[in-house]
């Protein structure tokens, strides 16, 4: 059965219509640049830094603020034109200018041109076409670490145009957490200036309203529910992932086709551990065979309660109820200190203990362990 309404909306390749938290920032950049198509017709280029964890958002940031931009220059009949450029992808300076300008326009390109030929004849096109540019590099850091002098040239574009104003509206210099800047020269480091934007790690609260926005896109109604976002959202939210949205993302895409192979009408808590699971393992079966029979069993009950619940985590009452169910079926009649077995189980790293109590198991296949430890009991 068909649970996805539209794939796509869980790539992280798509730019919502909307960036929930991240408002803010938004406000942020539309004023720098609003501050940049006021300045027109005798514009200097403005430096700005984004920095951000992995999935915070800094490339839809960048889209989205080109998109805006562009869309204001077409309101007051102005030529703008934003160009994105990941510098993953270049090997050098030279590879760099020779994409900026085909970008902008492959009359002003040749292979044969230097670095320094190919930013002149971008300047001069764009005086001469009446063009404005904002220009946005990530993986900044990247590209520092292999290659200088970019960031130099970028921040003194008024010097190569001969001390005059440009046609580039601002530079956008995306990084991770600003590691690059101790890598430039301090001629560099002093022109690229200290407007900088910062994204912080999304909360759990954020990732989850994050999460359900896209779900309503991405899902037919009912196939996730806010116990399964909820979920993905704390683990998302949680070291060493620190809010990388991409990953929640991920969680819900593979999880969303577990549980379509499988024929199912939804996504299960136990779709998403599948996914966990095999994406970074937290307790390997080696792992598992050195636990005593006890802590075998008890992390056996805890498994199946997970499971047939279909709850994220449980109380210690509803373990010691699956206790006394598993010693019918296996003929334990031994007495088990639950609480210290719990806590064995948690220092072992194979279950975590919440707050009143609650009791979850991280990242593990629950129908698997269940399997693998009723084996060898």
């Amino acid at each position: 059965m068909a649970i996805f309404r539209d794939r796509s909306k869980l790539s992280p390749h798509y730019i919502p219509a909307r960036m929930l938290h991240r408002e803010k920032e938004q406000d942020f950049m539309r004023t720098v640049l609003r501050g940049c198509l006021e300045s027109i017709p005798s514009p200097y280029p403005v430096s700005v830094q984004l920095m951000g964890g992995v999935g915070a958002g800094k490339t839809t940031l960048s889209l989205k603020s080109g998109r805006w931009l562009e869309e204001e220059g077409e309101k007051r009949r102005l030529k703008v034109k934003h160009v994105y450029l990941n510098l993953k992808g270049f090997s050098g300076k030279v590879t760099v200018y020779r994409h900026l300008v085909r970008s902008v326009s492959e009359d002003i390109f040749s292979p044969s041109l230097s670095a320094e030929e190919l930013l002149f004849n971008l300047l001069k096109h764009l005086k001469d076409t009446n063009t404005y540019l904002l220009l946005t590099f990530d993986e900044i850091d990247y590209y520092v670490s292999h290659t200088q002098g970019l960031v130099y040239d970028l921040t003194r574009l008024p010097e190569l145009a001969g001390g005059s104003a440009t046609n580039i509206l601002a530079v956008v210099f995306v990084s991770r957490d600003g590691e690059f800047r101790r890598a430039l020269p301090r001629p560099e480091l002093s022109s690229l200036g200290h407007q900088i934007l910062r994204l912080e790690p999304y909360s759990a609260v954020q990732v989850y309203d994050i999460l359900m926005d896209r779900v309503g896109d991405a899902f037919q109604e009912g196939v996730v529910s806010d116990e399964v976002v909820e979920y993905i959202a704390e683990r998302t939210a949680e070291p060493p992932r620190n809010g990388d949205i991409r990953y929640g993302l991920d969680l819900l895409f593979y999880a969303g086709n577990l549980a379509e192979a499988g024929g199912r009408k939804y996504i299960g808590l136990d779709d998403v551990r599948k996914v966990m699971a095999s994406l970074h393992a937290i307790i390997t079966s080696e792992e598992l065979a050195r636990l005593d029979f006890d802590e075998k069993f008890v992390l056996m009950a805890v498994g199946r309660a997970l499971r047939i619940t279909e709850k994220a985590y449980i109380g210690l009452s509803e373990v010691g109820r699956m206790c006394r169910i598993l010693s019918e079926e296996l003929g334990h009649r031994k007495t088990l200190n639950l609480r210290r077995i719990i806590q064995n189980l948690e220092a072992k790293g194979v279950l975590y203990v919440r707050e009143g109590n609650n009791i979850e198991l991280r990242d593990i296949d629950l129908e698997s362990l269940e399997k693998y430890l009723g084996s060898r009991m």
